[in-house]
């Protein structure tokens, strides 16, 4: 019984780590705040599982860019920073 049920979990966790690295691209992409983000999630959904669509997934949500408005969380952190002036 003890074996069965740490077989069970052995494999739930081995699936959510398979998942969890299958998604990479998606996470990325929300991340990023991609403007396609809902396609590369269908892409990385339906085709993810190839390593062709996964690697188009991946390069389509590294590609394009930020928000123009300049979003992120980078840009808030440095825009929070005081300024150092040479006279006090």
């Amino acid at each position: 019984m003890v074996l069965s049920l740490i077989h069970w979990l052995l494999v739930i966790f081995v699936l959510g780590l398979v998942l969890g690295f299958n998604f990479i691209p998606t996470f990325v992409a929300f991340a990023r705040g991609h403007p396609q983000r809902a396609g590369i999630f269908i892409l990385n959904l339906l085709l993810g599982w190839t390593g062709i669509g996964w690697l188009a997934a991946l390069i389509w949500s590294l590609s394009g860019g930020r928000p123009q408005d300049g979003g992120g969380r980078q840009s808030l952190i440095f825009a929070e920073m005081p300024r150092l002036s040479k006279h006090p």
